[in-house]
C-alpha cells in the first residue's frame, strides 16, 4: 500500500491543483480525489505547501524521467528524440496550470523553494552537447 498509495495520492493532487489553483484547492478535495480520509492525507502530508512541493516534485520527475528515456532511444533519430524529450519536459505545463505555478513562485518563493531553478537543470544535463545537435541535418 505505502509508495503506490502515495503515488496515486500525488497523481490525485496534481489534478486537483490543476483544476482549481493552489490558492482555492483544499486538503478536503485531494482527499477526495484521492479516496481517502482527510486524516489519512495528513498521515502523508503535514500540511498543504508540504503537499503541494511533494506534487510538484512528484510530476517533475515524471517529466525528467520520461524526457531521459525518450532520448535514451538510439534506435530512432536524435531530432525525434529531442522533440519529444522536450514534449516531456514542457509540453504538458502549458496553459492554466503554468500561469497559477508563475505566480505562485513569484509571490511565494518560499513554497517551491529550490525547485524552480533544479529541474530545469536536470533537464538540460540530460540534452546532448552542442556539438552532436550542430551536426543534425536540416
Amino acid at each position: 500500500m505505502g509508495s503506490d498509495r502515495r503515488t496515486h495520492v500525488l497523481d490525485s493532487a496534481l489534478e486537483v491543483f490543476a483544476r482549481y489553483g493552489y490558492r482555492k484547492a483544499s486538503m478536503d478535495d485531494v482527499a477526495k480525489a484521492a479516496d481517502i480520509s482527510r486524516p489519512g492525507l495528513y498521515f502523508y502530508f503535514s500540511s498543504k505547501p508540504e503537499l503541494f512541493r511533494a506534487t510538484v516534485r512528484h510530476s517533475l520527475d515524471g517529466s525528467i524521467s520520461a524526457a531521459q528515456s525518450a532520448l535514451a532511444d538510439l534506435r530512432r533519430p536524435l531530432r525525434e528524440r529531442l522533440v519529444e524529450a522536450f514534449d516531456h519536459w514542457a509540453g504538458r505545463y502549458v496553459g492554466a496550470m503554468a500561469a497559477e505555478i508563475g505566480v505562485l513562485i513569484d509571490s511565494n518563493p518560499e513554497l517551491l523553494g529550490d525547485l524552480p531553478a533544479e529541474y530545469p537543470k536536470q533537464f538540460r544535463r540530460l540534452l546532448p552537447r552542442r556539438s552532436v545537435v550542430a551536426r543534425l541535418p536540416t
